[in-house]
Order: structure tokens, then C-alpha cells, then sequence
């Protein structure tokens, strides 16, 4: 079962929700990734085999520019695509970092909003 959160920053309010699992995929045949979510079984999924690779696309942000996007696990990068900068993080790992919008608030748990796939 995956679990969500939504941080929302302390001065500006605005939010980033957030999954414990990330992206988990694989890559087919052709190299192209497959993603799946849980509960898949990994015997469920066609063409998986003893030599297949995987991966996991987690979501990050970075909190220079605000920009988010996927750090992929086989192919991990240090700055922000964007802006070159790197100050990233996983957004599952928001709680106290500074906002990248407003630069004066913090991430908090938004204790209101718990998401469950």
C-alpha cells in the first residue's frame, strides 16, 4: 500500500503532495520503461524476467527554483534540470526544508490530508 502526504509551506500556503514509493518501473524489451504500482506482483507483469532492470522514478523539487521533476534511481542526477542548482529534495522528505516560492515559510505536514492507493 502506498501512502501520500501533502506538505504545505508555512508563509505561502502552497502545497506539494507527496508518495512514499515513488515510480517503480521496468524496462521492457525494447529498453522503454514500464511503470507499475502497487499491488502489482511482479510475476504479473509481462516480459519481467531474471535479467530485467529495474528502477524508480522518485518525484523531487528543487528548492532553489521551485521546478519539480523525477530523479531517476539508474540514472541519478545532483542539480536541477532547470536551473543547474543543487539544492533538491525528495519531496516524501520535505518536512522543515524551506519553500522554494516564497523563501520565508517552511514545509509542514498538511495534518488534514492523508492519501492511501
Amino acid at each position: 500500500m502506498a501512502m501520500g502526504v501533502r506538505w504545505v509551506c508555512s508563509h505561502c500556503r502552497r502545497t506539494v503532495d507527496a508518495w512514499d514509493d515513488g515510480n517503480p518501473y521496468f524496462l521492457d524489451q525494447n529498453g522503454r520503461k514500464q511503470h507499475f504500482y502497487h499491488p502489482t506482483r511482479l510475476e504479473d507483469l509481462p516480459g519481467v524476467g531474471p535479467d530485467t532492470v529495474f528502477g524508480n522514478d522518485s518525484d523531487a523539487l528543487c528548492l532553489d527554483c521551485g521546478h519539480d521533476f523525477c530523479i531517476d534511481s539508474e540514472k541519478p542526477i545532483d542539480a536541477c534540470p532547470k536551473c543547474g542548482e543543487s539544492d533538491l529534495a525528495d519531496t516524501w522528505e520535505l518536512n522543515g526544508k524551506r519553500c522554494p516560492w516564497c523563501k520565508r515559510g517552511r514545509f509542514v505536514e498538511d495534518p488534514e490530508v492523508r492519501m492511501i492507493s
